[in-house]
């Protein structure tokens, strides 16, 4: 979509290692109903358009989905990602609420503190309805507006007849 609008989009890598899923916080594993043994491959990036920061990344990739995953993967489109790893998306739960971007989050997107920004928590499962990861999503809320569409709508109404009793 960046291309689209006639930008250039780049990603920097801010952080990429190996936890173990009892030193991350509580709110990761709980999403992701993990035990603290499992290992995670935590990643954070920036998403830039022109050079201009848009959309902080935090992921914890759970590791044994992900074996071979690299710094480099995470340059691209996590989506796309999956495809090498022969991964296969199922579907995936959203939720969007906005915040108020402070300290080093607004740091990172070059923002003002108290400038108004969106939060959203991507948890992709695949075809066995396992969790893959967890993404917490920081959007500038002076560049980005969110459209949804919903269809189709079903709009069949149950019919009711009448039943008569001549008794």
């Amino acid at each position: 979509k960046t291309l689209a609008a006639g930008k250039k989009p780049s990603t920097k890598v801010i952080d990429f290692f190996e936890k173990k899923a009892s030193e991350v916080s509580p709110l990761v594993r709980k999403k992701l109903k993990i035990k603290g043994s499992e290992k995670l491959i935590v990643s954070q990036r920036i998403r830039l358009a022109n050079k201009k920061p848009l959309i902080l990344e935090n992921h914890f990739f759970r590791k044994k989905f992900y074996e071979e995953m690299t710094k480099k993967d995470i340059l691209g489109s996590v989506l796309d990602m999956h495809k090498k790893y022969g991964v296969k998306l199922s579907n995936m739960d959203e939720t969007l609420r906005s915040i108020i971007l402070k300290g080093t989050t607004a740091k990172l997107l070059d923002v003002p503190a108290e400038t108004p920004g969106f939060l959203m928590h991507n948890i992709p499962c695949n075809e066995d309805k396992l969790l893959l990861y967890f993404a917490e999503v920081i959007y500038r809320g002076d560049l980005f507006e969110f459209h949804n569409r919903i269809g189709p709508i079903q709009t069949s109404r149950a019919k009711f007849s009448t039943i008569t009793s001549d008794a």
